[in-house]
């Protein structure tokens, strides 16, 4: 939940100007942000079912995958962490057991009895990288079981994090982008990748079949990390907003103090995507190193994680344009 948050990225006039000259401007800081869920629940990623949101999150107090919900009125009010279930609770036999790591989950529908979680985890047999895995379930709920294989690893290149599925309404396509974790091969410092020379961590795209897991064709490179952005771009995810593909991405380390919520956009799915400016930083509005941002239903909803030291806890707020120059995020209730 978000008090008055209200974050305005202004550009020149039309849309045009929009996506290729932005500025930023942050007004209305005179309350906190309150969280929707004040616990540990990193990299929240959302699906809403009928009357039901669904929140799911990274590995954290005790469970592989975190689960909260919210009725379809109370998206901005505080949700209802399911504390001690788990909602993958058995993992696959390439992933290291006792210590797992599984990260960023992300969950899509496909058909009306049937949902595809995307998840990161240890690589067994190399601890330092994580591979990408499906599982599925009959409800958005769970519990999910797993696929045996991985959907990618690129382990030459560092292992893949961060899934995030999009099913384009223009194309009727679906896809998945993720990151590729080119930090793990760093030499240390910030997220391993502070020291020269630093590792790439690209945004990639691959195109799936209607089952959301049969992958179709190769990876394309979406986004590139430039030097400015520390050490990793990662966190992906992919929204259609006014006839435009905006990617939205987090930049610098996750705990570094400068982690931000940024976004790219193009005309096309597949690019090329231009980079714009920042939604969220720290230190505004009390948040410190928000990140992991998701939307859904046409990018009118957005999550993400942000401090206090140690912990990430879950944001809500809307999103919309102020006619043709400014994205807001926002609080306030309407009629969604």
């Amino acid at each position: 939940m978000l008090s008055n948050l209200l974050v305005l990225l202004n550009a020149l006039s039309c849309l045009t100007g929009f996506v290729q000259g932005l500025r930023q401007v942050v007004t209305n800081l005179n309350e906190p942000t309150t969280p929707a869920i004040m616990v540990d629940f990193p990299d929240p990623a959302i699906i809403r079912t009928g009357d039901t949101w669904w929140a799911y999150a990274t590995n954290a107090n005790g469970t592989n995958i975190q689960l909260a919900s919210s009725p379809k009125e109370n998206f901005d009010g505080k949700w209802k962490r399911h504390a001690g279930y788990d909602v993958l609770p058995k993992l696959p036999s390439w992933v290291l057991q006792n210590r797992s790591d599984v990260w960023a989950p992300n969950v899509v529908q496909t058909a009306p009895d049937n949902f595809v979680m995307y998840f990161a985890a240890t690589w067994a047999k190399e601890p330092r990288f994580h591979c990408l895995g499906t599982a599925t379930s009959s409800t958005p709920n769970g519990t999910f079981t797993p696929s045996p294989d991985p959907f990618a690893c690129n382990l030459e290149v560092g292992g893949s994090i961060d899934a995030s599925g999009f099913k384009d309404p223009v194309t009727k396509k679906r896809f998945v982008t993720y990151k590729i974790d080119g930090n793990s091969l760093g030499s240390g410092g910030s997220c391993n990748n502070g020291f020269w020379p630093r590792k790439n961590t690209p945004l990639v795209l691959q195109e799936v079949a209607t089952d959301g897991i049969t992958k179709i064709g190769s990876k394309i490179t979406l986004l590139n990390r430039e030097d400015i952005e520390g050490p990793c771009i990662e966190a992906p995810s992919i929204a259609y907003i006014r006839e435009k593909y905006f990617l939205f991405y987090s930049s610098n380390c996750w705990d570094s103090g400068f982690y931000d919520v940024k976004f790219a956009t193009a005309d096309s799915v597949y690019g090329p995507y231009k980079k714009g400016g920042q939604l969220l930083i720290s230190p505004n509005l009390g948040l410190i190193n928000p990140g992991g941002a998701e939307t859904v239903i046409d990018g009118k909803f957005v999550t993400f994680h942000a401090g206090p030291p140690g912990k990430r806890y879950m944001y809500t707020g809307r999103m919309d344009f102020d006619g043709d120059s400014t994205i807001k995020i926002w609080d306030e209730k309407d009629e969604y």
